[in-house]
């Protein structure tokens, strides 16, 4: 269980990581609009999955 639960952190901040490059990306094009409601969305969810994540390993 716990090395399941520490790929998909790692799979988690891969996407993440890429995200924020591509987010970057287009903000310096100043073409972000849509994308940055997106990418909040998205930190938000990763954040919170992972402190779940966090959470479950320690009441284990």
């Amino acid at each position: 269980m716990k090395q399941s639960s520490y790929l998909v952190r790692e799979a988690m901040k891969l996407i993440f990581h890429f995200a924020a490059i591509a987010w970057h990306d287009k903000t310096m094009q100043g073409k972000a609009g849509q994308e940055s409601d997106m990418l909040c969305h998205a930190v938000k969810v990763v954040s919170d999955t992972l402190d779940e994540m966090s959470k479950a390993e320690r009441d284990m």
